[in-house]
């Protein structure tokens, strides 16, 4: 799934038949010192919530926010 951050931001998603098991994130259109930096914790937090429901990366709210736009998506298609 796709959404608009400083650039395109893609999230992928693996799931199980009842939890996400993988995500990756193609940061590779949002600035580098923090977009693309607050990408390693927002996977993370991904998949312990194992929902969108994530706090935001402090000094990367754009990308956050982008991000959880594209996993509702993709939790959406995942249904």
């Amino acid at each position: 799934a796709k959404a608009k951050g400083m650039g395109d931001v893609v999230v992928t998603m693996t799931f199980s038949a009842d939890a996400i098991t993988d995500v990756t994130l193609d940061l590779s259109n949002e600035t580098d010192t923090i977009g693309q930096a607050a990408g390693d914790t927002l996977k993370a937090a991904l998949l312990e919530k194992q929902s969108a429901d994530i706090d935001a990366v402090s000094g990367a709210t754009i990308t956050s926010k982008a991000i959880k736009e594209a996993v509702t998506d993709a939790l959406s298609q995942a249904k």
